[in-house]
């Protein structure tokens, strides 16, 4: 199992196998992360970025290895995660391991709302 911490935005996720090929995480955002102060100065938002990032992440984590993200058929940002209203995310992640490339379809909520969504393919970082 990749042992390497996540990045500072995110704590580090409760991580939980609910069935074979699916797992959820539950974690907190760090509001007082440098980030926040600037995207956006007094409304805070979680950049689309800092969730397909935490997405890899988490399947690197699943995966054993590093993973990089190699492609897409969805990413959807449905509501904007603001930290200081919203920090804790609950993850529903389903993967699939063929020929090297692990697919994975997650979502993401926050208080009940669907807030992201993704399908997309990860391979080892090499």
């Amino acid at each position: 199992m990749v042992t390497e911490p996540l990045r500072t935005l995110f704590g580090e996720p409760e991580l939980v196998q609910l069935a074979e090929g699916a797992w959820q995480a539950r974690l907190t955002l760090h509001k007082d992360h440098p980030l926040y102060a600037g995207h956006f100065p007094g409304r805070p938002v979680t950049p689309g970025v800092a969730q397909i990032q935490l997405i890899e992440q988490l399947v690197s984590r699943i995966m054993g290895e590093r993973m990089m993200l190699c492609g897409s058929k969805a990413i959807k940002f449905l509501r904007p995660i603001d930290p200081y209203q919203n920090a804790d995310l609950i993850i529903v992640l389903r993967l699939a391991h063929l020929d090297g490339v692990a697919s994975c379809d997650a979502s993401a909520e926050v208080d009940g709302h669907k807030v992201f969504s993704m399908k997309a393919e990860f391979q080892p970082l090499k």
